[in-house]
């Protein structure tokens, strides 16, 4: 992999973009795009920028745009970056997340962040994503390995641990998965998904006063936070808070992008299935990545066993 580029100014914004890419909110991530394309018109063969822009597109996906508005873009900008530079791991890594989550093609997805981790072993992102297909896919220990590497490589990052955590408590191993969310929110106290993570073991523990405790604790109340309040608000048996959550979701859905499995994680937690299902078939429409990361997740149990859970499944293909 050739260095990034000689220009010292589109060197620094590279940097710059960088910093804001790693705070995962729509503000920073946005203007992280604006950096990435101003050291392009710097240097235009500035390839990392490119896998950047990608990145910021795939993480922009589902939480605050349609999935066919960013995973396209995502695709079209991690494409730039391995014609600019094949040797680039970031890139490649940025297609596989694309192939992953947005056209459910484990196959290529794997080719393409194992390509990635095998350009740049010492790389705690294409680690990361690694070990999230690998979790996709039912190799839960394998993933843990992965992002156990990534966190050697970013042990400062909130985000790494929290995801550490999540994998650990997929295999059951829920002692370790709250240490790790402890971590977590000792790198970043309001870290809302390490919260989440540790409010779902809570409700797995059958805790929800605890849970609910542990979600107060987010500084903000983002549409995860809230679908996560509205379970344990299920949990507890205060259906009426749950179901005004619910609808909440519903109104700001007809004016801006909600994240489809939203609504349909509280409507499954409330024992809704229709309601539950209608918006799990609008996440097929959109190609929402929450139907390949939610799959195996406890948040869809109460779905399991209707015949439409396997079936809606089997049409996304991912998940075998």
């Amino acid at each position: 992999m050739r260095a990034p580029t000689a220009d010292l100014e589109a060197h620094d914004l590279l940097l710059r973009a960088g910093d804001l890419y790693y705070r995962f909110t729509e503000r920073d991530l946005r203007r992280s795009i604006e950096l990435y394309q101003a050291a392009l018109a710097r240097d235009s063969t500035l390839a990392a920028a490119w896998a950047g822009i990608a990145g910021a597109w795939c993480w922009l996906a589902d939480d605050w745009l349609p999935p066919r508005e960013a995973y396209p873009r995502a695709k079209a900008a991690a494409l730039r970056a391995i014609a600019l530079d094949p040797a680039l791991a970031a890139g490649h890594s940025a297609l596989g997340v694309v192939r992953m989550l947005y056209e459910w093609d484990a196959a290529g997805a794997e080719r393409e962040i194992g390509r990635a981790v095998s350009l740049d072993s010492a790389r705690g992102a294409a680690s990361y994503d690694y070990g999230e297909l690998l979790d996709l896919l039912g190799r839960t220990d394998s993933a843990v390995a992965y992002l156990r590497r990534a966190r050697s490589v970013n042990p400062l990052d909130p985000q790494v641990t929290t995801r550490l955590g999540d994998f650990l408590a997929h295999a059951g191993r829920y002692a370790e998965a709250m240490a790790e969310y402890r971590q977590a929110l000792e790198l970043e106290p309001a870290h809302s998904l390490a919260l989440i993570g540790m409010a779902d073991v809570l409700l797995r523990h059958g805790k929800p006063e605890e849970a609910l405790a542990v979600l107060g604790r987010a500084p903000e109340m983002g549409a995860r936070v809230r679908v996560a309040l509205a379970r344990t608000y299920a949990a507890l048996g205060r259906r009426a808070e749950a179901g005004r959550i619910a609808r909440e979701l519903e109104r700001t859905a007809r004016s801006r992008n909600v994240r489809a499995d939203g609504p349909a994680i509280v409507y499954a937690a409330l024992g809704d299935r229709d309601a539950a299902f209608r918006w799990l078939e609008r996440a097929y429409r959109d190609r929402s990545a929450s139907l390949v990361l939610n799959a195996r997740s406890d948040v869809f149990a109460p779905l399991h066993a209707d015949p439409r859970w396997p079936a809606l499944l089997r049409r996304v293909g991912f998940i075998r």
